[in-house]
């Protein structure tokens, strides 16, 4: 199956810097949607591009494919570092608990830091 008409026409502003565009063909990528094949290191290019602009649910996103080294090497310590950042820019309760989660358990820093996890606890 081709790429639908509405992939291509988001394509061309994602290309241009539309954040919710690259949201957009980063999901497309991530789960096989309007006729685009799944293509994680895809996916991760238009996440970074939306998250680097801001795009929250992208930062939160972009966590997870570091974490989980889906289209790119995983690294536990970039992975916190986007949640950190969708946690303080976004205020994205999912940021803020997996920000909790990983200075609880030290996973992504050197050390587990009780007193930062408690700090997002409470904020998600």
């Amino acid at each position: 199956m081709a790429p639908s008409q509405t992939f291509r026409a988001q394509l061309a502003k994602a290309k241009r810097g539309d954040r919710a565009a690259q949201g957009f063909a980063f999901s497309c990528h991530s789960f096989g949607q309007e006729g685009v094949a799944i293509d994680f290191k895809l996916a991760f290019k238009f996440c970074r591009m939306a998250a680097e602009g801001g795009h929250t649910t992208c930062q939160v996103s972009l966590g997870g494919l570091y974490s989980k080294g889906k289209g790119v090497e995983p690294d536990q310590r970039k992975a916190a570092a986007w949640y950190l950042r969708a946690a303080k820019e976004g205020g994205d309760a999912n940021a803020q608990y997996f920000s909790a989660q990983r200075y609880r358990t030290g996973n992504g820093h050197d050390a587990p830091k009780v007193e930062e996890a408690s700090k997002w606890y409470q904020a998600a």
